[in-house]
């Protein structure tokens, strides 16, 4: 998992710095975060 995220972190600011469109590298940070986030809340319901 960890090489296919850092894979879809280079393609995402890629496109950001080629087609200067932050989108794709926006909705990347925001589903890290988003997974990272239901990561510590699974651990606190535990």
């Amino acid at each position: 998992m960890f090489l296919e995220s850092r894979i879809q972190y280079y393609n995402a600011l890629e496109a950001c710095q080629v087609n200067n469109d932050k989108e794709d590298f926006l909705v990347f940070i925001a589903q890290t975060e988003k997974h990272g986030l239901e990561r510590c809340l699974s651990i606190i319901k535990q």
